[in-house]
């Protein structure tokens, strides 16, 4: 599984070359789901008469099933999200490489590896992105970035 984990995680392409990717290996994942009837029918056997060590193996065909279940369901998650970009990079007119230019900054700026940024953060990769921020003192109120706040997180 490890392996197979690995190979989805690591697709390489655009967005569109990882969909196809990830959807490539969704369906060798499902190819595979004979086997695994397979394997949990031969244990299901080996269970009925009563063989319920294996000294050839440390998993069992329920560890096996819920490994292929988070593998299938990894998969499904990341074509969504892929799906989600994609849709959303259409709606937007944002580029891939102007995703990809914001995506590299904010993991820069993400260096407790939250998935989020504080506002100070927030301001910084702005920056470093070339947006033109005004300094403030931290006692005055910053109106040009309260009002992208606003647009970018309402609450």
């Amino acid at each position: 599984t490890y392996c197979f984990r690995s190979s989805m995680m690591n697709a390489d392409g655009n967005l569109e070359q990882q969909l196809q990717t990830i959807k490539q290996k969704v369906d060798e994942l499902r190819q595979q789901r004979q086997k695994l009837k397979k394997l949990e029918d031969l244990a299901t056997e080996l269970e009925r008469r009563l063989i319920l060590d294996n000294r050839y193996t440390e998993y069992s065909a329920l560890n096996l099933a819920q490994a292929y279940d988070q593998l299938d369901q990894l998969g499904m998650r990341m074509q969504h999200n892929l799906e989600q970009q994609l849709a959303a990079m259409k709606h937007s007119g944002v580029s891939e490489d102007q995703v990809r230019e914001f995506s590299m900054m904010f993991k820069h700026f993400d260096k407790e590896k939250l998935g989020r940024l504080n506002h100070q953060d927030f301001k910084s990769c702005l920056r470093a992105l070339g947006y033109d921020l005004p300094t403030v003192d931290d006692n005055q109120r910053d109106e040009q970035f309260e009002s992208i706040l606003d647009v970018v997180d309402p609450n």
